[in-house]
């Protein structure tokens, strides 16, 4: 007699559902299953569409930045004072500073500098061509923490999704099967009891 673990019938036995026992809602509950699992397969390259796009999307903004913003230097106007409600031993406080515009144009407004900054130390800060201050140009780092976590965000959501249709199927069938049972119950439970 042959082994029922044989690895000929392993795979038949994970792709099918087979035997005496098996009801109509086994082969739904396995349909799901295996749809759910095609879904997640089908979830990798797609996940990774989106980071490639998001990767693409993200450059092409780091480069125009790039070429949009400039590092000037910010002279203090005043000493460094940690505010109400800051920290101690925090790493940086606002304190005004005077700056010129890549067209030449003086600028005022607050800088983050360390507590310890005293008035006239310089800072460097980024502009934008009018001189307003804009944060850094994202750097390479910037880009590649987009492009994954977009990728990997738009994998978990799919997967979720198919699981969570999986799982909605499955309750269904509890449901169906439950009542299944209670009906054969019902109809079984007067004849073994001697019930009428």
């Amino acid at each position: 007699m042959p082994n029922p673990s044989t690895p000929g019938r392993v795979p038949r036995r994970l792709v099918t559902v087979r035997g005496p026992l098996a009801r109509g809602s086994d082969r739904v509950e396995f349909a799901s299953r295996l749809l759910c699992a095609l879904v997640v397969l089908f979830a990798v390259p797609v996940a990774l569409a989106v980071a490639t796009v998001v990767g693409a999307d993200a450059q092409q903004r780091a480069d125009q930045q790039v070429a949009t913003r400039t590092e000037v230097p910010a002279v203090l106007l005043a000493d460094a004072v940690a505010t109400y409600g800051s920290e101690e031993g925090t790493m940086s406080v606002r304190t005004m500073a005077t700056w010129h515009a890549p067209d030449g144009t003086s600028h005022e407004g607050a800088v983050l500098t360390t507590p310890d900054a005293a008035k006239g130390d310089v800072v460097d800060i980024w502009t934008d061509v009018s001189g307003h201050r804009v944060p850094p140009p994202m750097d390479a780092a910037g880009v590649t923490s987009a492009a994954i976590g977009c990728g990997l965000i738009t994998f978990l959501l799919v997967g979720a999704l198919a699981g969570s249709g999986h799982l909605l199927v499955c309750r269904a069938l509890w449901r169906h099967r439950a009542q299944q049972w209670q009906l054969g119950w019902a109809a079984a439970e007067p004849q073994w009891s001697g019930r009428r």
